[in-house]
């Protein structure tokens, strides 16, 4: 979280489409995300790994048309 809110300080979260599979507070990665205006959760999937459940999450930047 600490990296990610440090390049959206920065302006410099500008990917068309952010993948992550956090390996510990998921929840917490999946809020600070959704507070991101300028992204949109677009996916939310859950992987087994060795019989632990992790979220991949995918964020897509959001486009204003108009």
């Amino acid at each position: 979280i600490e990296i990610l809110e440090s390049l959206n300080k920065n302006n410099v979260l500008d990917a068309d489409r952010v993948i992550l599979g956090p390996h510990r507070d998921g929840d917490k990665v999946l809020t600070f995300l959704a507070g991101i205006k300028s992204l949109q959760l677009a996916n939310k999937i859950e992987v087994i790994e060795k019989s632990r459940i992790r979220n991949i999450l995918v964020f897509n930047r959001v486009t204003h048309v108009g």
